[in-house]
């Protein structure tokens, strides 16, 4: 049976259009991710964690998996 070890994380900014929409957040979310991928990890998940105070998105988590030797 496959074994799985997981790992993440997680960017915090003052809103969602904060690390969407700026060119060079973006930029260096996706190279994280990328170097990620090319280490073995898969992109399982992203999960938006909300400020409880204004409801909007504040930071957002990554889960990444690969197969445990």
């Amino acid at each position: 049976m496959q074994k799985w070890e997981y790992t993440c994380f997680y960017i915090e900014k003052e809103g969602l259009y904060d690390w969407v929409g700026k060119q060079i957040l973006e930029k260096e979310t996706w190279q994280m991710i990328n170097d990620f991928g090319n280490k073995g990890w898969e992109l399982v998940s992203v999960t938006p964690i909300c400020d409880g105070v204004h409801g909007g998105t504040t930071k957002a988590i990554f889960t990444f998996k690969r197969p445990k030797e």
